[in-house]
């Protein structure tokens, strides 16, 4: 998006004494700070403001959540879900508690029981089996080596 600057004379006063309210001006509003706008515009930061104000567009808030973002909020730890989405582990925290989601919590891995554990060791005796029985096929086939 362009925007035009206005004149400035080397005396520092606008050439221009009011802002040209342009199409790429005006689509501009609220997607940057005032601040911003107004000097790319080469205006005052009162006149984006009034515009902005007079046409009910609301102000650049870079801290906005979109529901992507949310959606992610109790999906795994504060921090990680800050790295992923650029916002801090504090602000990731206040909104998580805000919107009353509750805190992920790390999930605990168990001991296998008794039987579990014979299961798992009578099936790689398995494994180990068809894997000795495989060599002997790929040997003979080699050759013998």
């Amino acid at each position: 998006m362009k925007i035009e600057k206005l004149k400035i004379n080397k005396s520092g006063q606008k050439e221009n004494s009011g802002i040209q309210w342009n199409d790429s001006v005006i689509a501009a509003l609220g997607t940057m700070p005032d601040i911003v706008l107004a000097h790319k515009a080469g205006c005052s930061v009162y006149s984006i403001y009034s515009k902005r104000s007079e046409l009910g567009i609301p102000r650049y808030n870079k801290n906005k959540w979109t529901e992507d973002q949310t959606a992610l909020l109790g999906t795994d730890t504060d921090t990680n879900v800050g790295l992923l989405i650029c916002k801090s582990q504090p602000e990731v925290h206040r909104k998580r508690v805000e919107l009353g989601i509750k805190k992920y919590v790390e999930p605990v891995s168990r001991s296998f029981t008794k039987s579990e554990r014979i299961l798992i060791h009578k099936y790689i005796s398995k494994i180990d089996q068809n894997m000795s029985l495989l060599k002997e096929i790929l040997y003979k086939d080699k050759g013998g080596e």
